[in-house]
C-alpha cells in the first residue's frame, strides 16, 4: 500500500511544463532599415536644400567650402554689393571670384582678389555690401557648387548683368551674351582655364 501510494505522489510531483515556443526574430521591414540608413546620410554642399544652406551659420557656410570666415564675409560684402536683386546675378559674382582665385592671372586667395586694384568697389570701406545678406551668402554656396560640378566654366573671370547699363558702347566688346548675361572669358592657358 505504501509503495501504490509513494508511485501516485511520484506521478503527481511530475510537472508538466508546455512546450517551448521557438524564438521569433523581431524583423523590421526592409524599407524602414533603408529609409534609415537615408536619413543618416551626412549632410554636404551637394546633398543640402537651399533652405538647410541658409539656416548655418556663417562659420558652417565658410566650413562647407574649407574656407575661413573672414574670407566668406568679405566675399559676401563684395557679392551684395556688386550684383542685382536676381539670385543668378549673385551666383555669378561668386563664380567669378572663385575662377580668379585659381587663375594664373589673379591672386590666389579670396582676400587678395576682393582687393586687387580697380576691380570690385570700395571693398576696404564701409560703403561696401552688408555681410549679412542671405542671399549673397547662399550664391557663395551655390556658385562653388555649380563650379565643381561643371555648370559655370572655370574661364568666367568677367561678368556683367544683362540689365547694367552704360553710355559707353564699347563697354561690353569683348563680352558674349550667355545665359540672359554678358560674360567675358579669358584667352589664358592655364590649367584651371582650360578645365583640367
Amino acid at each position: 500500500m505504501t509503495e501504490h501510494l509513494l508511485m501516485i505522489l511520484a506521478i503527481f510531483s511530475i510537472v508538466i511544463t508546455p512546450p517551448e515556443v521557438p524564438y521569433k526574430l523581431d524583423v523590421k521591414p526592409r524599407y524602414r532599415v533603408i529609409a534609415k540608413a537615408e536619413t543618416n546620410e551626412p549632410k554636404t554642399l551637394y546633398n543640402m536644400t537651399e533652405s538647410e544652406l541658409s539656416a548655418l551659420s556663417i562659420k558652417q557656410k565658410a566650413k562647407l567650402i574649407g574656407i575661413s570666415a573672414k574670407s566668406f564675409r568679405e566675399m559676401t560684402k563684395v557679392v551684395n554689393h556688386e550684383s542685382g536683386a536676381k539670385m543668378d546675378d549673385k551666383v555669378m559674382v561668386a563664380a567669378v571670384i572663385f575662377n580668379r582665385v585659381h587663375c594664373k592671372q589673379f591672386r590666389n586667395t579670396i582676400i587678395k582678389v576682393l582687393n586687387e586694384p580697380g576691380q570690385f568697389y570700395d571693398v576696404k570701406h564701409t560703403r561696401s555690401g552688408s555681410a549679412k545678406d542671405k542671399k549673397a551668402q547662399l550664391a557663395i554656396l551655390l556658385a562653388y557648387r555649380d563650379i565643381k560640378q561643371g555648370k559655370i566654366p572655370h574661364n568666367v573671370l568677367y561678368f556683367n548683368s544683362i540689365s547694367y547699363r552704360t553710355k559707353n558702347r564699347n563697354r561690353y566688346k569683348g563680352y558674349k551674351h550667355y545665359n540672359n548675361y554678358f560674360i567675358r572669358d579669358t584667352k589664358c592657358k592655364c590649367d584651371w582655364c582650360k578645365g583640367e
